[in-house]
C-alpha cells in the first residue's frame, strides 16, 4: 500500500499540469504564465487590469467601467466588496487592512444595517487573518469595531461574543471573563461550550490553572460536551504556570478518556517548552510525536518560535519533516509572510525550498505564488530577493506584479530594474501597471519614464505600442489634465509623434463616440495597427451610441487607409441594428439604414451564421444574407439573385424552431437543389429528422438522413462527426428519445441509420449503468480489468469508477489497485480518481492513506467526498472523516461541515444538522451563505423554526442578473431602510396578518404620526407573495377602504409594481361590495391610460350587471388604448363573449401577448368550463403557438393538484391530439402526475402501452440535493 500514499505525486495527471504564473493576484487572481513574446497577448491585458484594478483606465472596455462605477453608488458594490472580503477569508484565510477598511467604510454607510454574518465577518477580520499588523495593533481594531456595534445598534447575540473572544485570544489581549459574562447576562444570553472553551483558553494563556479548573468543573456539572481542545489549552495553561510535567500528563489523561492525541496536542506542548526554553524536553517530545500526524503549520509554528528564541539547532530536523509531508495548507503557506515580517528569510527560504521539492506541481503554484507575494508585501532587500527566487527557479519578474498588486510601483519597478542588470528579459507589458498607479499618484516625471522604458524595449511592435498608448498612456496624460496638444507635445519629444496621432484618436473614440472621431481623422494619417486593437472599442462604442451610419464611416477609415478587412465591423453593426430593432419591435430603422447603406455591407459566411435572426422579418433576413461574399474578397454569385445557402439555411432553422414541417421542407428541398456542393447544414438535417419523428412520419426522416449522408459521406467523415461532436451527440440522442416515444417500433432502425451513416458512434448513444450492478468480488483480477478496460474503450467515463477503486482496496491489493488508477487515468478527472480513493481508504478502514491523499492532493475535494459518503449512505464514515480533518484549511473544512449538515438532512436528523453550526463556533470557521441557505430550508421543511438570520443571496457585479426575490432578499432589503416600525421583521417572520392588523388599529386609536405609511411598510417588508395578497384580502373583506388608498397613495415606501397594481384591483372590488358606484366612476375616469390595471375579469362581470352604461364606457376606453393593456377585457371576452373575443382578435392580435394564460387555465378549473380552457388553446394554436406547451402542462398540474384525474386525461388526450408529449412536461409536474395516478391505482397512457413504469417515480420524496457523482 506504500505506493498508493504518493498517488498524488506519481499519477502522470499531476505531471503534467502547467507550472502557472506566480502570485498574480492578492485577490485570488489566477492566470496563465506570462509569454515572453513580441505582442501583448489579449490574456495579458486583462491580468493587468486584475492586478491595477479599477485604477487602470480602460477605455477599450467603457461598459465595464460604468458598470463598476454605477456599482459603487448602489447596495451591489456592499455586496460586491463583502462578497470579495468572504472569498478571501474563507478561500486565503487572510485578508489587507485596506480590504477591511473599505467593507468597513461600506458598512458604516449603512449605519451597520447588514446581516448579521456580514457582521461578524468583519469581526473576524481583526483577527490573525490580517497578516500584515502586528497582534497589539489589531486588539485596537478590535475594540473600535466592536464599539461600533454598539453604537449603531448591531444586534449582539451569544455568537458574536464567543467570535470576540476567539479574536481576544488571537491577538493575546487579556479579558475579563466576569464582565463578559455580565454582559451577555444583561442581554438575556447564555453561554453554551464554546464559549466556556474560550474562558478556559483565556485563563490557560495566563498560566491560571485554577480559574480554568473551575470553569471546566461546571461544564462536568451541566453535562456540557468538553472537546480536546479544552485539553490544549490546559497542556498551555501548565506550560505558561511553569509546570511542564502536568502539561505532559494531560497527554495521559486525553488518552485515558479516549481521546485522540493529535498534533494539535503535541504543538501546543512543544510551544510550552519552548518558550521554557526546555529544549532537551522539546527533542524528547519530538521522538515521542515521531508517529502523530502533525500538519505543516504546526511545524511552521515550532519553526518560529525556536528561532525567536535563538536556538535554530532542531531547524534542520524540522525542515526535514516538512519536506516529508508533502503538502502545505493554507495556514502554513500564510505563516511564511510572519516570517518574512520578522526578517527571517532564510528561515521562509529553507520552508519553500525544501517543500517545493516535494509536493506536486498544483501545490508548488500556490506555495510559490503566495511566497513571491509576501516578499513584495515585506520590501525584502531586492538583492536578497533576486538570490532566493532565482535558487528556488521562479520568475523574479513575478515579485514586481505582486508589489503592482500592492500598490508599490517603485518597489515593482526596482525589480524589474534588477533583472534588466541580470540580463533577464523585461517585456513591455511588465511596465503598464506602473503607467496606470504613477497616473493615478500624479506623478508625471516617473510616467514619461516609464514610457521611456517601454518605447526602448526591443520586443515592442507598432501594434502593441498603440495598444500601450490607447489603453494605458493616453487616458493616464488625461487624467493628470493633459490635452490633445500637450499630449501630443509629450509624444514628441518621446519620439512617438506618429503613433499618439493614432492613439489619441481612438481614445476620442472611446471616450466620445464615432462623430468626433470622424472629425479629428479627418486631418490625420493613421499609423499602421492591426484589426483587434480597434475592435473592442468600436464594438462597445456601437453598442453605447446605436450610431451605425458613423460607425459604417469609420469602417470606410480603416478600410481604406489602413488595409483591414471590416467583416467583423459589419457584422457587428448588423447585430446591433437587430437587437435595437428587436426590442422595440420596431423595424423602420433597420430598413432606413439598409437602404441607405446596403450596397456597402459584405459578410462573411460565417459571420452571417452567427447573427440571431429568429424574430427578424423575412424581407430585412433576405436583404442581410444578399451581403453575404463567398471568400471575403468578391460578391457571392446566386442564380438570378435568389436567396444564397446560408440564408435558406437560416430560413429552414426558423421554420423548424416554430415545428412548421411543410415551410421547414420547403426551404430544405430548396438548398438542396441549388446548391448541392454545401454540406454545412447537417444539424439542421437532424432537426428535420427529429420532426418528422415527431409528427409519426420516421420512415421520411430514416429517408432524409441517408439522403444526407449519401451526399455528404467525406464531410461526415472528415469533421470525425462519430466521435468527437458533443453537440452532435447531443440531438442524436434527441432523436433517439424522441423515436421511442413517438415511433419505439421504428427505433431500431432510425439508430442503425444514426450510425451507419456516420454522424454519432454507436456507443455513445448509450450508458453504462447496466454494469453498475456486476459483483466485482466474484471475479478474477483479470476479469475486473478485462470488464474496466471494455467500460474505458465503450463508454470512456459515462460509468462508476468507485467499485473498481473499492473491489482493491478491500482486497488490499497495492499493485492491482494502482493499476485501475493507471486505467482510469486518461479518461476520468484527477478529482475523481482521488475523492474515491479517500472514501474507499475511508470506508474499508484505512484512515491515515484516506487522510494523506486527501491533505497531500491540495485540491478541493471535500464536495466531491461528501457527495460519495452521502450517496453510499455512510453518515457514520463521513462522521468519522470530519473528525480527522479538523486541521484542514478553511475552504475544506466548510465544505465538510456543509457535507454532515447534508447527510444528517438525508435521514431527516434536522437536530445533528442544526448541532454542527456549534463545531463551526468551536473552529472558528465561518460557514457558507449557501451553508446557512441550505440549513434554512432543511428547517423550513421539517416545521422548525429558523434559529439564525438567513444570508441573502449575493448579486456582484460579475453576476448582475435580476434574480427572483426570495424572503431573504426581502429580509436584507428591510434592514436597509429606515423603517419607522423596526417590530415588522417579527411580523414578517409570524405572517399572521390578523397580528399585523391588531397593530395597525392599535396605532390608528393611538393617532401614531406615522400610521398612515404602517401598511406601505409592511408590504414593502413582504414583498411580492402571497402575505401580501391576504393582507390585501382582508383589507377588501373588512371593507378597510382609507388603508388601500394609504397604500396607492404612500410615495415614502413603494411597494413592488405587482402588489400595487392588485392593490388598485382590491380597491375597485371593494368599493363594488359597497355599491359605491359614483366612486368606481371617478377613478376609472382619473385613470383612463392605466385603466386597465384596475381591472379583472370579475371586476368586469360585476361592473356589466351593476352598471352597463358604465361598462360601456370602460370598453371603448381599454379599446381605444394600447393593445398590450386590453389583457383584462380580452380575458373577460374569452369567457362570457367568446364571438367579441375572436373580434378583438383579428382586429389586434397583439392583445394576444397580454392574456395571464396561468391565470385563465386556473379560472376554467375554478369555474367548471372546460369550454374557456378550449378556447384558450383555440386562441394559442392560432396567435402563439410556441406556448400551447405550457398551456397544456400547467392545465394538467392544475388539474392534478385538484385530484381531477379523468379531467387531467381528458386534456392529455387533447395534447396528443396536437402532437404535444405530456411525457416533456416539466420533471415536477411530470413526476406529479405519475406519482397521483399511481396512488389512484390508474395508468397514464404511455404505461398502458409500455408496462407499468410508474416504479421510476416512486421515489420522489428522497433528497433532491444527493446525485450521483461522476
Amino acid at each position: 500500500m506504500a505506493a498508493l500514499v504518493k498517488f498524488c505525486r506519481t499519477v502522470p495527471v499531476f505531471r503534467q499540469i502547467a507550472r502557472v504564473n506566480r502570485g498574480l493576484s492578492y485577490l485570488a487572481t489566477t492566470t496563465k504564465k506570462t509569454v515572453l513574446s513580441n505582442t501583448i497577448p489579449k490574456h495579458n491585458l486583462q491580468v493587468i487590469r486584475n492586478v491595477v484594478g479599477n485604477a487602470a483606465v480602460t477605455e477599450s472596455e467603457p461598459r465595464y467601467q460604468e458598470s463598476y462605477k454605477s456599482t459603487e453608488k448602489s447596495e451591489l458594490y456592499w455586496e460586491k466588496v463583502s462578497h470579495d472580503l468572504d472569498v478571501l477569508t474563507n478561500g486565503y484565510e487572510r485578508v489587507l487592512k485596506s480590504q477591511y477598511d473599505k467593507v468597513l467604510a461600506e458598512a458604516e454607510k449603512m449605519e451597520f444595517k447588514i446581516s448579521k454574518d456580514k457582521c461578524l465577518l468583519l469581526l473576524r477580520c481583526t483577527g490573525d487573518l490580517m497578516l500584515e499588523l502586528e497582534p497589539s495593533a489589531r486588539a485596537e481594531l478590535t475594540d473600535s469595531l466592536w464599539a461600533k456595534f454598539k453604537q449603531y445598534g448591531v444586534e449582539l447575540d451569544h455568537v458574536f461574543y464567543n467570535v470576540l473572544l476567539t479574536i481576544y485570544l488571537q491577538n493575546g489581549r487579556k479579558f475579563s471573563t466576569a464582565e463578559i459574562l455580565g454582559e451577555m447576562q444583561e442581554k438575556g444570553l447564555q453561554p453554551n461550550r464554546v464559549t466556556y472553551q474560550r474562558f478556559i483558553a483565556g485563563y490557560c494563556q495566563e498560566g491560571n490553572i485554577e480559574a480554568a479548573t473551575q470553569i471546566l468543573d461546571h461544564m462536568k456539572n451541566e453535562n456540557i460536551p468538553i472537546s480536546a481542545g479544552v485539553f490544549h489549552s490546559f497542556i498551555t495553561g501548565h506550560t505558561r504556570a511553569k509546570d511542564p510535567e502536568s502539561a505532559k500528563n494531560v497527554l495521559n489523561i486525553m488518552r485515558e478518556v479516549g481521546l485522540e492525541v493529535s498534533g494539535a496536542a503535541y504543538e501546543a506542548l512543544l510551544c510550552g517548552l519552548i518558550e521554557l526554553k526546555d529544549f532537551d524536553g522539546v527533542r524528547e517530545v519530538l521522538k515521542e510525536a515521531q508517529g502523530v500526524s502533525m500538519s505543516p503549520n504546526q511545524v511552521i509554528s515550532l519553526l518560529i518560535l525556536l528561532t525567536k528564541n535563538g536556538y535554530t539547532d532542531l531547524n534542520e530536523e524540522l525542515y526535514e519533516m516538512l519536506g516529508r509531508m508533502g503538502f502545505m495548507n493554507q495556514t502554513a503557506i500564510n505563516q511564511l509572510n510572519e516570517i518574512l515580517a520578522l526578517g527571517y528569510d532564510d528561515v521562509a527560504h529553507q520552508i519553500v525550498y525544501r517543500t517545493l521539492n516535494s509536493v506536486n506541481p498544483r501545490q508548488q503554484h500556490y506555495i510559490s505564488r503566495d511566497f513571491l507575494l509576501f516578499l513584495a508585501a515585506n520590501n525584502r532587500p531586492v538583492d536578497k530577493v533576486y538570490e532566493m527566487v532565482n535558487d528556488l527557479k521562479e520568475d523574479v519578474r513575478d515579485v514586481a506584479k505582486n508589489a503592482f498588486i500592492l500598490d508599490n510601483p517603485d518597489y515593482a519597478c526596482n525589480i524589474l530594474q534588477k533583472c534588466a542588470d541580470e540580463g533577464i528579459p523585461v517585456p513591455p507589458h511588465c511596465y503598464l501597471p506602473a503607467l496606470v498607479q504613477y497616473g493615478n499618484q500624479n506623478n508625471k516625471e516617473k510616467l514619461i519614464e516609464t514610457m521611456k522604458k517601454i518605447k526602448k524595449s526591443p520586443s515592442l511592435d507598432n501594434t502593441d505600442l498603440i495598444n500601450i498608448l490607447v489603453t494605458f498612456f493616453t487616458p493616464a496624460l488625461t487624467s493628470l489634465g493633459e490635452n490633445t496638444e500637450s499630449i501630443e507635445k509629450i509624444s514628441a519629444e518621446i519620439g512617438l509623434s506618429k503613433e499618439m496621432g493614432t492613439a489619441i484618436g481612438l481614445h476620442i473614440l472611446a471616450t466620445s463616440g464615432f462623430a468626433d472621431a470622424l472629425q479629428y481623422f479627418s486631418d490625420k494619417a493613421l499609423h499602421p495597427i492591426q484589426l483587434s486593437s480597434v475592435q473592442d472599442i468600436f464594438v462597445n462604442k456601437l453598442q453605447a451610441e446605436h450610431d451605425w451610419e458613423n460607425a459604417l464611416k469609420f469602417s470606410k477609415i480603416c478600410r481604406d487607409q489602413l488595409g483591414l478587412q471590416t467583416f467583423n465591423f459589419n457584422r457587428s453593426i448588423i447585430r446591433d441594428l437587430i437587437h435595437f430593432c428587436n426590442v422595440r419591435s420596431d423595424w423602420a430603422k433597420a430598413e432606413e439604414f439598409l437602404d441607405n447603406n446596403e450596397t456597402q455591407l459584405r459578410l462573411l459566411p460565417n459571420g452571417f451564421r452567427t447573427l440571431a435572426l429568429d424574430n427578424v422579418p423575412t424581407s430585412i433576413v433576405q436583404r442581410i444574407s444578399k451581403m453575404v461574399v463567398a471568400d471575403g474578397l468578391r460578391d457571392k454569385s446566386s442564380p438570378n439573385s435568389e436567396d444564397g445557402e446560408e440564408m435558406l439555411r437560416k430560413m429552414c432553422d426558423m421554420a423548424l424552431k416554430s415545428n412548421d414541417l411543410d415551410k421547414a421542407l420547403e426551404y430544405y428541398n430548396q438548398l438542396e437543389d441549388k446548391y448541392p456542393e454545401y454540406a454545412f447544414y447537417y444539424l439542421t438535417a437532424l432537426n428535420m429528422a427529429a420532426l418528422y419523428i415527431g409528427n409519426g412520419r420516421a420512415q421520411e426522416a430514416i429517408d432524409l438522413l441517408k439522403n444526407y449522408a449519401s451526399r455528404h459521406s467525406s464531410y461526415l467523415k472528415q469533421r470525425g462527426f462519430d466521435t468527437t461532436n458533443n453537440n452532435l451527440a447531443y440531438r442524436c440522442r434527441f432523436i433517439k428519445n424522441e423515436a421511442s416515444r413517438k415511433c419505439p417500433e421504428s427505433v431500431d432502425e432510425i439508430l442503425k441509420t444514426l450510425t451507419s451513416c456516420g454522424f454519432i458512434n454507436e456507443n455513445r448513444l448509450y450508458d453504462a449503468h447496466k454494469y453498475d450492478m456486476v459483483d466485482l468480488d466474484t471475479q478474477s483480477d483479470e476479469g475486473v480489468f478485462e470488464l474496466l478496460e471494455e467500460m474505458i474503450t465503450k463508454y470512456s467515463n459515462n460509468f462508476d469508477i468507485h467499485h473498481f477503486i473499492a473491489r482493491f482496496v478491500k482486497s488490499e491489493q497495492p499493485d492491482q489497485l494502482q493499476r485501475v488508477i493507471d486505467m482510469a487515468i486518461p479518461v476520468f478527472t484527477e478529482d475523481a480518481i482521488l475523492s474515491n480513493l479517500v472514501v474507499n481508504f475511508m470506508i474499508h478502514g484505512h484512515p491515515k492513506k484516506a487522510l494523506k491523499i486527501f491533505e497531500s492532493s491540495n485540491r478541493q475535494l471535500a464536495p466531491q467526498v461528501c457527495d460519495l459518503f452521502i450517496f453510499y449512505d455512510k453518515l457514520n464514515v463521513l462522521e468519522q472523516f470530519a473528525e480527522l480533518t479538523k486541521d484542514s484549511d478553511k475552504k475544506q473544512r466548510d465544505e465538510i461541515l456543509f457535507g454532515l449538515i447534508r447527510g444528517h438532512a438525508k435521514v431527516k436528523s434536522v437536530k445533528k444538522a442544526l448541532d454542527v453550526l456549534v463545531q463551526y463556533e468551536e473552529e472558528n470557521t465561518v460557514p457558507k451563505d449557501k451553508t446557512l441557505r441550505y440549513l434554512a430550508k432543511v428547517c423550513e421543511t421539517a416545521g422548525i423554526d429558523v434559529p439564525f438570520e438567513v444570508p441573502a443571496i449575493v448579486n456582484t457585479p460579475e453576476n448582475v442578473n435580476v434574480r427572483n426575490e426570495t424572503r431573504a432578499d426581502n429580509r436584507r432589503k428591510v434592514t436597509q431602510i429606515d423603517l419607522k416600525f423596526p417590530e415588522l421583521l417579527e411580523l414578517f417572520k409570524d405572517g399572521d396578518v390578523e397580528k399585523i392588523m391588531e397593530a395597525k388599529a392599535k396605532l390608528d386609536a393611538e393617532q401614531h404620526e406615522n400610521a398612515a405609511v404602517f401598511l406601505p411598510e409592511v408590504l414593502k417588508v413582504i414583498g411580492k407573495n402571497d402575505k401580501a395578497h391576504k393582507i390585501l384580502t382582508y383589507l377588501r373583506n373588512n371593507q378597510k377602504v382609507e388603508d388601500l388608498l394609504s397604500i396607492l397613495n404612500n410615495t415614502s415606501y413603494p411597494v413592488s409594481q405587482s402588489v400595487k397594481t392588485t392593490a388598485k384591483k382590491v380597491y375597485i372590488g371593494t368599493l363594488q361590495d359597497m355599491s359605491e358606484n359614483a366612486k368606481i366612476e371617478e377613478v376609472l375616469d382619473n385613470n383612463k391610460d392605466d385603466i386597465h390595471d384596475y381591472l379583472s375579469v370579475n371586476i368586469l362581470k360585476k361592473l356589466k350587471e351593476d352598471n352597463p352604461d358604465l361598462f360601456s364606457r370602460v370598453e371603448s376606453i381599454v379599446l381605444s388604448n394600447d393593445p398590450s393593456k386590453m389583457n383584462s377585457l380580452l380575458a373577460y371576452y374569452i369567457v362570457y363573449d367568446y364571438d367579441k373575443a375572436k373580434e378583438l382578435l383579428q382586429k389586434q392580435p397583439e392583445s394576444v401577448a397580454g392574456i395571464k394564460k396561468k391565470s385563465m387555465a386556473s379560472l376554467a378549473r375554478i369555474e367548471k368550463k372546460e369550454e374557456i380552457f378550449d378556447r384558450i388553446v383555440d386562441i394559442t394554436r392560432q396567435f402563439n403557438k410556441t406556448s400551447l406547451f405550457y398551456i397544456y402542462s400547467h392545465y394538467i398540474d392544475v388539474l392534478v393538484k385538484a385530484g381531477e384525474l379523468d379531467a387531467a386525461l381528458n386534456v392529455i388526450k387533447k395534447m396528443e391530439g396536437d402532437k404535444l408529449s405530456p411525457q416533456d412536461m416539466h420533471e415536477g409536474m411530470l413526476n406529479r402526475l405519475e406519482v397521483a395516478f399511481k396512488e389512484n391505482n390508474r395508468l397514464l397512457p404511455w404505461q398502458s402501452n409500455a408496462g407499468d413504469t410508474s416504479s421510476d417515480s416512486s421515489d420522489s420524496d428522497s433528497d433532491s440535493d444527493v446525485k450521483k457523482p461522476k
